[in-house]
């Protein structure tokens, strides 16, 4: 069995970046999103972005979903994404996740 990234203790970070805050209804799924993650409903977080997942703002928050939820694979597709965007807090959540693989 795969742990979840609260299971391994990462230090994962996601907030809402100031581009987000510009987007209207992507920062009201974005907001949504934070608040299932929050409420360990990780799945539906990733089902309120899936709209979106084609956004860099949202890819680092996805990450965050899906690793939460055991999927790393996932997890780690969508943090190098936000990473490669050049997201800091993807750059980071993507080094915290291949280090608790070592």
């Amino acid at each position: 069995m795969v742990p979840s990234l609260r299971q391994a203790a990462l230090d994962l970070r996601f907030t809402v970046s100031p581009g987000v805050l510009r987007a209207g209804r992507r920062l009201e799924a974005v907001r949504r999103a934070v608040s299932l993650i929050d409420q360990d409903r990780h799945m539906d977080a990733v089902t309120v972005l899936e709209p979106y997942s084609s956004h860099p703002d949202t890819w680092n928050i996805l990450g965050a979903a899906y690793g939460h939820a055991g999927d790393m694979a996932s997890a780690e597709q969508f943090f190098n994404k936000a990473a490669s965007a050049g997201c800091r807090q993807g750059a980071h959540n993507l080094a915290e996740l291949r280090r608790s693989r070592e």
